[in-house]
């Protein structure tokens, strides 16, 4: 939805481009409606209207949409009052430029990347993998800025129009999909088997817990330092869903610090579906991607106490 909302302006602003130039009066004023003026001229007070509109309603504006907005105004005025489409131009990847510099910027101010702060509400993953995908935005807004320059200066109006409004919409989207090979691991799925959920709700009258019990190969703590990030961010998953009930790894000695004689296991408690979802989940484990495990099992678990 917020993507929408960020994408009318533009959208009045082709519609507007698009049209045959034609003079309306207004209150005994002629006005020109149509072109790229005029349309700079709605994008302006759509802008103004829709970012306007959000920050009564949310009482506040991303920074990326204050940046959007500032843009506009800086940009569309010029190009208004001096009836050149340069100024008009420039906004795109000067903007892009900015979206690159505030990303690179996150990297050494605040707590979080830029793009750990817009998706990490949907998904959990270790800090390197948000990291590995700040930078490849980092890298696409540079990109995506200098073929916007390229395109609105070396390129007829028509395709630079077409290019601001739909292009960089067909790009960005693409780019998005290209991520999903590294997120889709740190998305929880819903089980696509809904008639599981309802014959355990039917049978029982609540979920049922089941234990992941694993087992280490030999020397292990290597691989376990290497996953352990990637592995937590799903545990830590679970517990933010209230379907985590223990989990822990099992000291080589008998000590809760085993130091370097490692660990030789791992106990996950939690709730699922049904024990088809328990196993899937434990399949799909950084752990066993890893190779840390030599054995998983997993069994349904009661609790009593």
């Amino acid at each position: 939805m917020k993507q929408f909302i960020d994408y009318i302006p533009l959208l009045v602003f082709f519609s507007v481009w698009a049209m045959d130039e034609r003079a309306i009066n207004i209150a005994g004023f002629d006005h020109s409606i149509g072109g790229v003026f005029s349309a700079a001229e709605f994008l302006l007070a759509a802008s103004i209207l829709v970012y306007g509109s959000l920050f009564v309603y949310q009482k506040r504006l991303d920074k990326f949409q204050w940046i959007t907005l500032v843009a506009v105004v800086l940009f569309c005025i010029p190009t208004i009052i001096f009836r050149n489409t340069d100024f008009l131009k420039w906004k795109a990847p000067i903007v892009n430029w900015i979206f690159a510099t505030v990303f690179l910027a996150s990297r050494f101010f605040g707590d979080k990347p830029a793009i750990e702060h817009m998706m990490g509400h949907a998904i959990s993953a270790p800090k390197e993998v948000w990291h590995k995908l700040n930078t490849m935005w980092i890298f696409y807004f540079i990109v995506l800025g200098a073929i916007n320059l390229i395109v609105a200066f070396t390129l007829s109006e028509d395709l630079w129009i077409k290019f601001k409004v739909f292009g960089n919409l067909i790009l960005t989207f693409g780019f998005v999909f290209a991520q999903m090979p590294i997120l889709a691991k740190y998305i929880e799925v819903e089980d696509e088997v809904e008639n599981d959920k309802t014959k355990e709700e039917s049978t029982s009258g609540k979920k049922m817990h089941y234990a992941i019990i694993s087992e280490d190969i030999a020397n292990s703590s290597a691989k376990r330092k290497a996953s352990r990030p990637a592995h937590l961010a799903r545990l830590e998953n679970l517990a933010n869903q209230d379907r985590l009930l223990l989990a822990g790894p099992h000291p080589a000695i008998d000590s809760t610090d085993p130091g370097e004689a490692g660990f030789i296991g791992s106990l996950v408690v939690a709730e699922f579906d049904s024990l088809e979802q328990a196993q899937a989940w434990a399949d799909a484990d950084p752990y066993v991607e890893a190779g840390v495990y030599e054995r998983v099992t997993v069994k349904p678990f009661k609790r009593v106490f």
